[in-house]
């Protein structure tokens, strides 16, 4: 089975290949080495032949020329649009250019040929200085410019005026709801305290007697129980509640007067089922 293949056509005609190196140069508009340049015709034109053609057109004054890192640059020769005072167009620049070489070969001034030469160099420097002047104001204007497009979507994303207000009209509505269930819930629980302290039966009024008197108890005999939990953990078994108190400065319930055990109310079992309490 036989394979197809496909080949490059090479271009080896000079004048072909200078033609087709201007093209690329006026299409694209941008520098190229000779390496890139190869690359970007498709190595239709050979490196060494290539070489030749660009250092022919420099020499031309068609190409202009920029080493950077060892590197050597090549780019398309612009006309400036205008001269110093901003009146002289591009084809008034080389009417000039060609009145000035007319003169010259007409008359032979060797004054006049390194004017024009003159001429040639700052035609030759100015554009490059132009285009870099160019090149940084364009980079600059895109980096503000993509600053610009994000804080635009950053703002694009926040709420707007009206849709802040109706915002804020919904979220007073509801602190002002909640504020008045709060002073309603509160108006209610201080008539419910007042109503229980003030206007209570005598059997709700004993019942919370009986309550507090408990709760007390219960306190102290757990105030007791820590107490004589202190003193084991202190003293030890050696020493009687009375040494300890003679020891540590302690004193007892009895001669405190707070001892529960002397003045337990034993309720009969009637009162507690009136009033719904259990014997504990």
């Amino acid at each position: 089975m036989k394979t197809c293949k496909t080949g490059i056509k090479k271009v080896r005609d000079v004048s072909e290949a200078t033609t087709l190196v201007l093209d690329w140069f006026e299409r694209h508009n941008k520098p190229a080495t000779p390496q890139s340049l190869a690359d970007a015709l498709g190595s239709r034109v050979a490196k060494p032949l290539l070489q030749k053609i660009l250092e022919q057109l420099h020499a031309e004054e068609k190409l202009h020329v920029k080493d950077m890192k060892k590197m050597r640059f090549y780019y398309l020769r612009v006309l400036p649009l205008s001269d110093a005072n901003g009146a002289t167009t591009t084809e008034q620049h080389s009417e000039l250019e060609d009145d000035a070489a007319a003169t010259t070969g007409e008359r032979g001034d060797a004054v006049g040929a390194p004017e024009v030469c003159g001429g040639a160099e700052t035609c030759a420097e100015s554009p490059a200085d132009t285009h870099a002047a160019l090149l940084h104001a364009v980079a600059i204007s895109a980096v503000q410019l993509s600053e610009r497009s994000r804080r635009l979507t950053r703002w694009r994303g926040w709420p707007s005026s009206t849709e802040r207000a109706a915002k804020y009209a919904d979220l007073a509505r509801e602190v002002c709801e909640l504020r008045n269930s709060l002073e309603r819930l509160q108006s209610r629980h201080a008539g419910e305290s007042a109503e229980a302290h003030s206007g209570g039966s005598w059997t709700s009024r004993v019942r919370r007697a009986v309550c507090r008197y408990r709760r007390a108890r219960r306190h102290w005999v757990q105030r007791k129980d820590w107490a004589m939990c202190l003193l084991e953990a202190t003293a030890g078994d050696a020493h009687t509640p009375v040494q300890a108190a003679a020891l540590l400065g302690c004193t007892t319930d009895a001669e405190a007067g707070v001892s529960f055990e002397d003045t337990a109310v034993a309720l009969p079992a009637p009162l507690l089922r009136e009033l719904s309490l259990s014997q504990r």
